[in-house]
């Protein structure tokens, strides 16, 4: 399961529930018990033997324990995981986030750090107004040869990863789904070259991979310094790569 992550610091589940949770591993077995969290790296079950599909051993050094006996507690990797099922729901792997992103200076930080291969989905409303312009996310019929995609529709809701400005600018619109191309913060602004007459939002909801790593550790990589993207350094249409 890619980054499985409710990291399982929301799963504290009682031992003593009637259903059983599910963990379904990689290599075909089934684990049946209790998901009591998510720790040092871990998934950490009580096992209900009876109600599991495993071998009593295994050659695997990090899984080669008898898992025969009811009420055992095991641990699993996340890469041994495929799947997770509380009371018969799966666990989302991903988490949702909104952002309001106005028309400013600098482009708008999201607070998100993204990897290298995260699936990511975009979803935007509002209205930006300026002047007496409405401008939504999939912006207007115009081009604005000022904004930082001047081939792109005048105001659209546009991204970069990275505060870097050799970073690839990409459009968004309305909708989008994006598989990032490279580690780095998620910024957003909408595409116009002008800034001073603009009121308003763009509401928007990012749908990306919850890094389960971060979570166990306190957010470590949250920690640093993202930087800032300015509006006034040119970027790189992804078009033009």
């Amino acid at each position: 399961m890619k980054k499985i992550i409710l990291a399982l610091t929301i799963v504290m589940v009682a031992a003593g529930f009637a259903v059983a949770d599910t963990i379904y591993l990689r290599d075909g077995r089934t684990i049946q018990g209790t998901l009591l969290g998510f720790i040092n790296g871990r998934f950490v079950v009580r096992v209900e033997s009876r109600q599991s599909n495993f071998p009593r051993a295994t050659t695997d050094p990090n899984v080669a324990r008898d898992r025969a006996y009811e009420g055992q507690i095991q641990y699993f990797r996340p890469e041994e995981v495929e799947r997770i099922e509380i009371e018969g729901r799966t666990i989302d792997d991903s988490r949702a986030e909104t952002v309001q992103v106005t028309l400013e200076s600098n482009w708008i930080d999201t607070g998100i750090d993204l990897h290298r291969n995260d699936h990511i989905q975009i979803n935007a409303s509002g209205v930006i107004t300026a002047g007496r312009t409405r401008i939504t996310p999939d912006g207007l019929r115009s081009n604005d040869a000022s904004a930082p995609l001047p081939r792109a529709a005048e105001g659209e809701l546009i991204g970069a990863i990275s505060d870097n400005p050799r970073a690839p600018i990409f459009e968004i619109g309305s909708t989008r789904d994006i598989i990032a191309d490279r580690d780095g913060r998620l910024y957003l602004t909408a595409n116009r070259g002008a800034f001073s007459d603009a009121r308003g939002s763009f509401s928007v909801q990012i749908r990306h991979p919850r890094d389960m790593t971060l979570e166990n550790q306190g957010d470590v990589y949250r920690r640093r310094n993202p930087g800032i993207r300015s509006r006034t350094r040119p970027g790189i249409d992804e078009r033009e790569r």
